[in-house]
């Protein structure tokens, strides 16, 4: 369900494999998933736009944090088949079974009274692409390769001057949604840089710890061209914002975004 997501965030869990948030917003999904667990690292970003979280538990400072801080709350352990369901398959571990809709989720959000989310919403542009080679602005082409951990989790971004819109790559092959087939596409990449620590649950559960609250380095992609540039998130609830080297902030595409989040180690490749 993933080519229906308007926003989706990737970072590195653990054992260097990545997970993703998505964000849902005027595109139904008949099937979203696997619906993995939560960590704390997605409940910042989740703030942000005051939306319900989606997951099937998570480690136990996830779940406390979860409480705390008042995140809406829509875990698989308390809905059950109101909105999941399980779909087993031979060799592949459980984890990766549970999937969701987003009407059932819906109408979850519906019976809990969340229908109005309280956020900054974000100032975009209007996506107007130049021809390439106008006054030599935009380019024919544009690569991007995020090398998350291994090969096996290599992100590519393939740049399309025609439609203004980049096409996802994984490990080599085009990365295409389970569902319709269709090969994920975006109009904005942000690389965005964030420390992390590796932590130790309090019933010792191993993991990351990022500090998504503050600000590093930022490399906007949009229009074939690349900004270099800061992120700045001032507090838990408040909107992630992106800079260009003048302190300008940058403004977006209209359309779906996607963020990577790569540790300082992480160096990705532009060409």
């Amino acid at each position: 369900g993933l080519a229906q997501a308007q926003i989706i965030y990737e970072v590195i869990a653990e054992g260097g494999i990545t997970r993703f948030m998505a964000i849902f917003s005027g595109k139904d999904a008949d099937k979203i998933g696997p619906v993995r667990s939560a960590r704390t690292f997605f409940l910042d970003w989740t703030l942000e736009y005051d939306a319900p979280l989606v997951h099937v538990g998570g480690n136990i400072d996830a779940l406390d944090l979860i409480r705390q801080i008042g995140v809406k709350d829509l875990d698989q352990f308390r809905y059950g088949t109101q909105a999941y369901w399980r779909e087993p398959q031979a060799g592949k571990a459980s984890e990766h079974t549970m999937f969701a809709s987003t009407k059932k989720l819906y109408a979850l959000v519906k019976e809990n009274g969340w229908e109005t989310a309280d956020f900054v919403k974000l100032e975009l542009k209007e996506d107007a692409p130049v021809v390439p080679g106008a006054n030599g602005t935009v380019p024919a082409s544009q690569k991007i390769t995020v090398p998350f951990s291994s090969a096996t989790y290599e992100v590519g971004w393939t740049y399309d001057s025609a439609t203004n819109t980049y096409s996802r790559s994984l490990a080599g092959s085009p990365h295409k949604d389970a569902v319709s087939n269709e090969q994920l596409k975006a109009k904005n990449i942000i690389i965005q840089t964030v420390k992390r620590q590796p932590t130790l649950t309090r019933i010792n559960e191993t993991g990351w710890t990022m500090d998504t609250v503050g600000n590093g380095k930022a490399i906007i992609i949009q229009d074939g061209q690349k900004i270099e540039g800061t992120w700045k998130k001032e507090a838990q609830k408040a909107r992630t914002r992106f800079y260009d080297g003048n302190n300008i902030e940058v403004k977006l595409n209209k359309g779906v975004t996607w963020y990577e989040i790569i540790p300082p180690e992480v160096t990705p490749a532009i060409e």
